[in-house]
């Protein structure tokens, strides 16, 4: 298996969850999370929400569907 940039994807996340429309984001942050994906892809969406809390002060309501 080939390896990810685990910062670069992070970043397109927090991109992603700015400008998709909610349903969308929300179902990209959930597939990350869900139980067969690989480490590096949950750490992925982790890494997307601290780079959203760090921007915005809070980790924005959204994601309480998540995790």
């Amino acid at each position: 298996p080939d390896d990810i940039d685990v910062a670069m994807l992070a970043d397109v996340m927090a991109a992603l969850y700015r400008f998709l429309p909610e349903e969308e984001s929300i179902s990209i942050f959930q597939q990350c999370v869900e139980p067969e994906r690989s480490e590096a892809v949950k750490i992925c969406a982790v890494k997307a929400c601290l780079t959203l809390i760090v921007d915005v002060g809070i980790l924005p309501p959204r994601f309480g569907i998540i995790f």
